[in-house]
């Protein structure tokens, strides 16, 4: 198990590449990838149906690295960048710290 009880994707390859699962057999879990620099990149939650609800993003968005999220509509990823709100931001801060380090 990983963090705070979640799941961590991770290369152990430098050369690797790794992607979070697009569906879990497990209701209501969530995932963590973190990059080859060791700073988080992506966590994925899934819902009672076991299809994703949300991800939380950190990537290049308009020249800057960006920490947002993207909601899924009836297992569709919707391509609008959404801020988290404060609620969220405070929730999910724990897998962030490298992030919010720089």
């Amino acid at each position: 198990m990983g963090t705070y009880g979640v799941p961590i994707l991770r290369p152990d390859n430098l050369n690797q590449s790794l992607s979070l699962p697009r569906n879990s057999e497990i209701p209501n879990v969530s995932y963590l990838l973190y990059g080859k620099n060791g700073v988080f990149k992506q966590l994925r939650i899934f819902g009672e149906d076991n299809k994703p609800k949300v991800d939380i993003d950190y990537h290049m968005k308009d020249g800057e690295m960006s920490l947002h999220k993207h909601i899924y509509i009836d297992g569709v990823r919707q391509k609008e960048h959404i801020d988290l709100t404060p609620t969220e931001y405070d929730k999910y801060k724990k897998f962030l710290e490298k992030v919010l380090d720089k």
